[in-house]
């Protein structure tokens, strides 16, 4: 995001628009805010760049792969290694009676439940309903998280 920003208000350009987008960045990245020549030699931000690019192509290693069910196994590990990165409190895969929960993570005191998926086609409507409704009827917390990839 911030490479974005470099680009987009390069040189003279940079405003108090360019300020608050990097602060919001910097918030999302539960830091300061940095200007650009620092983030750049912040090991911090370097590593969690280098992860997500290396996420990033495993993702699409993954989107290739001809075993879907494997496909669908390796992704959990994935995304829990990147609400890591975010520093999320991922927790690994569990069942409950008749389901498996493929992951969940603590946002902003909350737990969201985490049901990925591989499909062609954007999940119908009916679909999410039913995992809302199983969601909340199952647990006392009730935020959750479909991933379609």
């Amino acid at each position: 995001m911030n490479e974005m920003l470099d680009y987009g208000f390069s040189g003279s350009r940079e405003t108090a628009l360019a300020g608050e987008c990097r602060r919001i960045v910097a918030r999302l990245l539960h830091s300061d805010p940095v200007s650009p020549a620092k983030a750049e030699s912040a090991p911090a931000t370097q590593q969690r760049s280098q992860t997500l690019a290396e996420l990033k192509a495993e993702f699409f290693r993954l989107a290739a792969e001809r075993d879907r069910n494997k496909a669908g196994l390796t992704m959990e590990g994935l995304l829990n290694r990147l609400f890591a990165t975010f520093e999320l409190s991922p927790r690994l895969p569990f069942r409950v009676v008749g389901e498996q929960i493929d992951g969940s993570f603590v946002f902003d005191t909350h737990v969201y439940l985490m049901e990925s998926k591989w499909e062609k086609d954007p999940l119908p409507e009916a679909d999410l309903l039913v995992f809302r409704g199983e969601n909340r009827g199952q647990i006392d917390f009730h935020p959750g998280l479909v991933h379609r990839a």
